[in-house]
């Protein structure tokens, strides 16, 4: 049976997470040189795919996002949310964003 194919946000999740793990892994039971070959595969891997934004990136984004989709309460996280991750998926740490999109519409 054929497993379901992933959508973009999945894949950048599991991208993120194995990018931690390995190295976690390797850094816990002491093989210390297989976590530096690790974390140096990281560093080549990551110039590779887009760049996270800053705090400022992030605070200018959920800004727009909150006006694009009216929201007013924090009812509206949701469609908040789910416009963030439309438009600036794999570059925004959205538990991060999260917390700060709630903290804006409590604000609201």
């Amino acid at each position: 049976m054929a497993r379901p194919a992933l959508t973009a946000e999945q894949t950048a999740e599991v991208r993120e997470r194995l990018l931690d793990t390995a190295q976690a892994l390797y850094e816990s039971g002491g093989r210390v040189e297989l976590c530096e070959r690790e974390r140096d595969e990281i560093l080549i891997i990551r110039d590779f795919l887009p760049k996270p934004m800053n705090e400022a990136e992030v605070d200018a984004a959920i800004a727009n996002a909150v006006a694009e989709t009216g929201a007013g309460s924090l009812k509206d996280m949701g469609s908040v949310m789910g416009h963030l991750r439309a438009t600036h998926l794999g570059r925004m740490d959205f538990g991060m964003a999260g917390k700060k999109v709630k903290a804006a519409l409590a604000g609201a």
